[in-house]
């Protein structure tokens, strides 16, 4: 269950990091540190979420 709320939390991190990374650039405001910040974020969501699917996977197959 524990990595059942982790994988929902690195998800919803995951889509606050693109809507977020599409709204400032579609403004035109956002800066070469903000966009490096969010893509290093945006990359860390996406192995976090891969990593605790896999392992819902592994679990859920020994079940």
């Amino acid at each position: 269950m524990v990595n059942l709320a982790k994988a929902t939390l690195a998800k919803a991190t995951l889509m606050v990091t693109i809507q977020r990374i599409h709204l400032l650039s579609h403004y035109g405001v956002i800066s070469v540190l903000e966009w490096s910040h969010m893509t290093y974020m945006l990359t860390f969501s996406v192995r976090k979420c891969l990593v605790l699917n896999q392992n819902l996977n592994t679990l859920n197959r020994y079940h």
